[in-house]
């Protein structure tokens, strides 16, 4: 609901799937359709080198198989941190299960040539 609500507030009119859906929910503006999925941000402390950061997975699991979302399925996820929000254009994203989003090394550099600051949305 969070992430709807941040999408209505930032102009979009939102629908919801009825029935087994690939995405969470439909965002449009100005015949912009825009296919949701939510995900949640992990934060992991890694103690050998006093480190946090925080991770999304990118994945839905059936079957006991973990597979990525398609960009025909979906177009962006929406992941929600404690205190931080990601739009994440599948575009960039796929075919990767994980993507690290923040990390409290100071010359951190992201993986893939990925800059998750670009996709902060404030809540």
């Amino acid at each position: 609901m969070k992430a709807a609500a941040n999408y209505s507030d930032r102009g979009y009119e939102i629908f919801l799937p009825m029935g087994n859906s690939r995405c969470d929910f439909i965002a449009m503006k100005d015949n912009n359709v825009i296919k949701v999925q939510c995900k949640t941000a992990a934060t992991r402390h890694y103690k050998a080198k006093d480190t946090k950061y925080t991770l999304a997975v990118l994945t839905t699991s059936r079957n006991g198989k973990s597979k990525p979302y398609s960009p025909k399925e979906v177009d962006e996820f929406f992941v929600i941190g404690d205190t931080m929000a990601w739009a994440i254009p599948n575009d960039y994203v796929y075919p990767r299960k994980t993507i690290m989003l923040e990390s409290t090394v100071d010359d951190y550099i992201p993986r893939h040539g990925l800059d998750p600051k670009d996709w902060r949305i404030s809540l």
